[in-house]
């Protein structure tokens, strides 16, 4: 029998849902935490509105692994730019290989 939290992955995405259930303009997964605004200034006021959520509940983040501002990031597998998001130049290969979807009745 394995010592420690069982499923202990899902219960932290499920405590972190928990924490940003309300906030729309955050996406959380595990311990990644995306969110965007559409001016510096909003922007700002997410990152302080995250940080009170986020004290509330003692958990700490790392200012050393905290991107803020940037105009294009990667996450999941994805390129998120301000001109929308498509896949890593790494996971193209990977997609085109994809068998087609089959329909099936």
């Amino acid at each position: 029998m394995s010592l420690g939290l069982r499923n202990a992955v899902l219960t932290f995405q499920c405590f972190m849902d928990e924490i940003l259930k309300y906030l729309d303009f955050f996406i959380a997964y595990l311990d990644d935490i995306l969110f965007f605004g559409l001016s510096p200034q909003e922007h700002d006021k997410r990152f302080r509105t995250l940080c009170t959520k986020l004290q509330t509940y003692v958990i700490l983040i790392k200012p050393a692994k905290c991107d803020l501002r940037d105009l294009e990031i990667s996450f999941l597998g994805c390129k998120i730019t301000t001109l929308g998001s498509q896949p890593t130049p790494k996971q193209i290969p990977h997609l085109q290989a994809c068998p087609p979807a089959k329909t099936v009745s």
